[in-house]
Order: C-alpha cells, then structure tokens, then sequence
C-alpha cells in the first residue's frame, strides 16, 4: 500500500537497504536527505513517506535485533547483533524528522 506510491517508491525504495550496518547508516543517511529534500521543496507527502521508510527500518531491525529468524514466535534473546547496530541509525534518522519543525508544523504538533 503506502510503501508503493509514485513517484516517492521509486525514490526511497532503492536506498533501503538494511542488511548490514555499514548499509544501515548508509540508507538511514540517504532517507534523511531526501527527507531534507523534500522539505525544502514544501512537498509534505514526501518529507511523511521518508518517515514512513525510515519507521519501517528502525521497526525491521528492532524485530531482527531480538529474532534471529525475524518472527516473534521464535526465542527471544536470539538476535542478530548487526541489527542491533543497524537500529540504532534508522532510530538516530527519525529522531531527527520527527524533531523537524517543519515537519512538526505539517503534523500539527
């Protein structure tokens, strides 16, 4: 669904990688300039779908720093170390959108 909308997809899609934590910085980064992008360009859809991405890469590996597999119905404890990393920039990223006072204005906080 709304990971899907055009053209935003086919811009935000490609730089979400989270496999490693070199990656992880890496797309985190480049998500968030795109987040800058889009806010100086006063396109609010945007600036929310680079949230949205970045929500959804803290949230992955947030699951696969506890589950090894990823579902929740394994062990917990079981984690994989590089995703605890790796969640630690896509968190560091969205702290620093949902800290934007633009953004913040659009959201009506």
């Amino acid at each position: 669904g709304v990971y899907t909308a055009e053209p935003y997809k086919s811009e935000l899609l490609p730089l979400f990688k989270f496999s490693s934590p070199r990656e992880s910085k890496r797309s985190a980064e480049r998500i968030y300039e795109k987040f800058i992008r889009y806010r100086d360009e006063s396109d609010f859809v945007g600036m929310d779908m680079a949230r949205k991405y970045l929500q959804l890469g803290y949230n992955i590996t947030s699951r696969f720093s506890k589950y090894a597999s990823g579902k929740r119905d394994n062990k917990r404890g079981t984690g994989d170390r590089d995703m605890r990393i790796s969640k630690k920039f896509f968190k560091s990223a969205l702290k620093q959108v949902l800290k934007d006072p633009e953004y913040a204005d659009y959201l009506g906080l």
